[in-house]
């Protein structure tokens, strides 16, 4: 009996410190209620499991785990696209080329990786080059314009320089008519030409033996009528109608302008 009382004595005094209960922010004191120390003691303030009870469940184990491999693979990644980026050579990107573009496109995107790495008055074209821009450029001027702020090309004066070398006369071109001829499957058959009144045809028209009587020439076994236009025609007799006098049962006379 003298042990249970020292007991509670001691439990009084323990908790004779405590300030009170604390509420919105305002202290208001509160009396210890007394515990019948005989029974069983039950305490009233909350309690916390410690970190160190749950830090280690199998879950948090796993999900340690997990983030470790993923933290490894982020590292290896990033390595090997260092290693790549740095071992990529201009012949792998020309592989890549070849394998996955038309072989006319994988040329010029070649091409065109080449001509970026120097200055615009530095670059030098192959004869190949030059004659796909010169074609785009007889495609449309204006268009060519426009492509060569996207690519690398050749500019328009140095298409003028290529362009004036070509030897090509007025009049007949005789390699070109025999071309045609000769591929007449793939293009339309010639029958005729047929040209102005100019000056350089009628010399034509004389180198090529045309007459009245033998209106054609041959070209490789070929007859090929030669033949002045309608329009040039009756232009030429009006003017020699103008030009010339005319003699009418003893009467000569010379039109005038207006008169039909």
């Amino acid at each position: 009996m003298m042990a249970a009382e020292e007991t509670a004595s001691a439990v009084e005094r323990s908790t004779s410190h405590t300030a009170g209960i604390y509420t919105r922010g305002k202290s208001t004191p509160s009396p210890i209620e007394h515990v019948d120390v005989s029974a069983n003691y039950v305490s009233s303030i909350p309690t916390q499991t410690p970190r160190s009870a749950t830090s280690s469940t199998p879950r948090k184990e796993k999900l340690r785990h997990k983030l470790k491999e993923a933290r490894r693979l982020n590292i290896k990644t990033r390595k090997l696209l260092e290693s790549q980026r740095k071992t990529l050579t201009p012949e792998d990107f020309y592989r890549c080329c070849d394998k996955f573009l038309p072989k006319a496109m994988a040329k010029f995107v070649k091409v065109q990786s080449q001509l970026v790495k120097t200055k615009s008055k530095g670059r030098r074209y192959n004869m190949e080059y030059k004659e796909l821009a010169l074609t785009l450029y007889f495609l449309g001027p204006r268009a060519y314009k426009f492509l060569e702020k996207l690519f690398c090309l050749p500019t328009k004066r140095s298409l003028e320089r290529m362009t004036e070398k070509l030897m090509c006369l007025p009049g007949l071109n005789n390699d070109t008519l025999v071309y045609q001829l000769e591929n007449e499957n793939r293009f339309t058959v010639v029958d005729a030409l047929v040209t102005d009144m100019g000056s350089n045809f009628v010399q034509l028209a004389n180198i090529l033996g045309v007459t009245c009587e033998r209106p054609s020439f041959s070209v490789d076994g070929t007859e090929v009528a030669y033949l002045f236009d309608t329009p040039h025609l009756l232009e030429a007799t009006r003017n020699n109608l103008l030009k010339n006098h005319f003699v009418f049962d003893q009467d000569t006379k010379k039109p005038h302008h207006g008169s039909t």
